[in-house]
């Protein structure tokens, strides 16, 4: 996830050219969308306010608006976007290598992960497993 907080010090930085990189799709934000291109591009989506108010907030509130945003906004960002699948560059990629390393957890961290797992016990549907997953990450 891209943190906000360093999208505007970094925008600072004078380059000749910027180039935004994102791995973990699943995971981004339409905010995090907005500063990665603020950074890029910058006021390419406006301010984040009438970004917000623009695309964010319709999209987000899952309304009839929010079909026509998204197919807006997608091409707006269009010709902006290389998107390549593992697929489509695996014959390029080296051979995978794995070294695995078993580490002790604290036993801070192993009531933590008890408190989670027992958690995701309770809860139904996939949706909140993807949750505990984040807060397994913290």
């Amino acid at each position: 996830m891209i943190d906000a907080r360093l999208a505007f010090p970094s925008s600072l930085r004078v380059t000749d050219a910027r180039v935004g990189f994102v791995a973990r799709p699943v995971e981004n934000t339409l905010t995090d969308l907005w500063c990665l291109f603020d950074f890029i591009q910058p006021g390419f989506l406006g301010s984040l306010t009438e970004f917000g108010q623009l695309y964010r907030r319709p999209i987000e509130a899952e309304t009839d608006v929010d079909k026509e945003r998204i197919e807006e906004l997608r091409a707006k960002i269009s010709l902006q976007l290389l998107r390549r699948t593992k697929a489509e560059v695996a014959k390029d990629l080296p051979a995978k290598r794995e070294q695995c390393h078993k580490l002790s957890i604290s036993a801070m961290q192993l009531r933590h992960y008890g408190r989670v797992m027992a958690e995701l016990k309770k809860a139904e549907g996939g949706r909140k497993h993807l949750e505990m997953v984040q807060v397994l990450r913290v």
